[in-house]
């Protein structure tokens, strides 16, 4: 459950506007006034646009709903199997019910860089079992993120938005069980040698 005591926003962390949402009221106003204390720009209505959302989804048992089409942090108590699905579902991070207003912020600022938020284990288990297929698109932007560019260059050079280089990126950290670009870099010849074995 949300705290009420204020976190700082960390230097260099841009303000955010992020959707929340939760099926209790109570836990939806107070994830707003804790993401406030930040010094983000929270709130409930689906109408705004927003550039994160964190969804509650402790109290869900029989399903969980799709994330909306923005990097979205999901809010559980499920055990790692659950925590795979809502990533496989698309969710691009998760956090543990008890998780402090510390953490929430960290998960918060990393899934909106275009990050995978989540526990190694989980993501090394999700992906063992598949192929870690690169789409031309992903191919590109890999190429110029070995190069050093920033999501933003990255966007000018391909045409895109900037939203949708975060999306190839989360993409690609997911494929390779990374959780920063550096880490994606490290393992960029794994995936496009995987990507020209398959293409061939």
């Amino acid at each position: 459950m949300p705290g009420n005591n204020s976190v700082p926003l960390p230097v260099g962390d841009p303000m955010l506007r992020v959707h929340v949402f939760s099926p209790h009221g109570t836990i939806a106003t107070a994830l707003v006034h804790l993401l406030e204390s930040m010094g983000h720009r929270a709130f409930v209505s689906p109408k705004e646009e927003a550039d994160v959302a964190v969804w509650d989804l402790t109290s869900l048992a029989d399903g969980y709903p799709s994330p909306p089409a923005m990097p979205t942090l999901a809010l559980t108590q499920g055990d790692d199997r659950e925590v795979a699905r809502l990533l496989r579902m698309g969710y691009r991070g998760y956090l543990r019910a008890g998780s402090d207003g510390g953490v929430l912020g960290r998960a918060v600022a990393a899934v909106a860089r275009g990050e995978v938020w989540a526990e190694r284990r989980i993501l090394t288990s999700r992906w063992a079992a598949r192929p870690h297929a690169v789409t031309p698109r992903e191919r590109e932007v890999l190429a110029l993120i070995v190069k050093g560019m920033g999501n933003r260059a990255i966007a000018r050079q391909l045409g895109v938005s900037e939203k949708t280089v975060k999306t190839h990126v989360s993409s690609l950290l997911a494929k390779c069980g990374a959780r920063s670009r550096l880490e994606l870099v490290v393992h960029s010849h794994e995936l496009l040698s995987n990507g020209d074995a398959r293409a061939g």
